[in-house]
């Protein structure tokens, strides 16, 4: 009886020392990594590298953001895979060039390099005509602008959707609708003033300007 008892005593151990063993397995259970890839690319104006453009890539509540360097170059690295809006927004002196929008899709795939190169364009200098205020995604290129009486105003869409220059409260123009890429206006201000214009299909989500004539 106890040759059987020490028997059946050693078979119970040997088998909770396998569960045991299965329940510490390394590969049997545990929340896989998530797979990730890479988004780089350059920011430029006429081939030449632009520094300093702020870009931010998102997806839902998740953020990222990032600087081009003096030589236009960004990168993200380990970027969950799937799809991402990446933002990009110009340092000053340049705006997004003709059909370069300010928001692009993104689609990250895992272990590779996705390439996304933004196209600026140097800002028109003040002091030689128009000041340019351009019209793309969401918002104005500068939504506050101070000039001198007589200086004239031009707004150009470079994304090729439908926007309005709408005045907000004042008749020194009336609304003009530009919904092609490169479509432009222009307005002079010959009266000291603040005015306040919009863009009606996107006001609600914040595309309002300003301009103050001294």
């Amino acid at each position: 009886m106890q040759r059987r008892y020490a028997w059946v005593l050693a078979a119970g151990v040997g088998l909770l020392a396998g569960v045991a063993s299965c329940s510490s397995d390394g590969n049997g259970g545990g929340a896989m990594e998530p797979e990730t890839g890479t988004v780089s690319g350059t920011v430029a104006a006429a081939g030449t590298g632009v520094g300093g453009a702020s870009l931010t890539l998102a997806r839902g509540q998740t953020t990222r953001s990032a600087t081009s360097s003096n030589a236009g170059a960004f990168s993200f690295t380990g970027v969950e895979t799937g799809s991402w809006t990446l933002t990009v927004d110009p340092p000053d002196g340049f705006v997004l060039a003709a059909g370069q929008n300010a928001s692009v899709p993104v689609t990250v795939n895992a272990n590779q390099t996705t390439t996304v190169n933004i196209a600026l364009e140097e800002e028109e200098d003040p002091g030689s005509g128009a000041v340019l205020i351009t019209l793309s995604g969401t918002s104005f290129s500068d939504d506050d602008v101070t000039i001198s009486v007589g200086q004239t105003v031009r707004w150009e869409n470079r994304d090729g959707t439908l926007h309005t220059v709408t005045p907000d409260g004042h008749s020194q123009w009336t609304e003009v609708v530009l919904d092609s890429n490169g479509e432009s206006f222009e307005h002079t201000f010959n009266t000291a003033g603040t005015y306040a214009y919009y863009c009606n299909p996107h006001r609600s989500v914040g595309m309002t300007g300003v301009i103050r004539v001294q």
